[in-house]
């Protein structure tokens, strides 16, 4: 199984703090800082996962996650939708497009983007045993 991830973002900042994380895991990351660049990225060579901000400039995280399900190569890649906005609206259209998960910035810990990257793409010695709790995947 490949540990290539795809983080999107357009906080380069956030992005670059990210990929330090997962490299320290033993992930392959990637950073792309917005949804075209995602796209082409993606259509070069499928992910095993997508961390993907919610709010970008030009195509944003929804309407890159609507791509992707409609895209017969990605529609099966596991995507991990970010935002700093914890409103209601935005949580339930990212379920409604195929979002696996969906985590808040402000509350994120590194212990909780790793429990969520190792469920959606565990290693080749482990298996998930349960969904990590809340989010998208909790079916909150």
């Amino acid at each position: 199984m490949d540990d290539e991830i795809l983080i999107v973002d357009d906080d380069a900042a956030a992005c670059e703090a990210l990929a330090r994380l997962l490299q320290l895991e033993g992930y392959r990351p990637s950073c792309a800082g917005d949804g075209r660049e995602a796209l082409a990225a993606m259509r070069r060579r499928t992910p095993a996962l997508v961390l993907l901000d919610v709010t970008m400039p030009e195509v944003d995280g929804l309407r890159l996650l609507d791509e992707m399900r409609h895209d017969p190569g990605l529609r099966d890649v596991p995507v991990v939708m970010m935002s700093g906005a914890s409103e209601p609206e935005s949580v339930l259209e990212a379920e409604r497009l195929g979002a696996n998960d969906y985590l808040i910035k402000d509350r994120l810990s590194a212990d909780q983007v790793i429990g969520r990257v190792r469920y959606y793409v565990p290693q080749r010695q482990e298996q998930p045993t349960s969904a990590p709790d809340a989010g998208v995947a909790g079916g909150s």
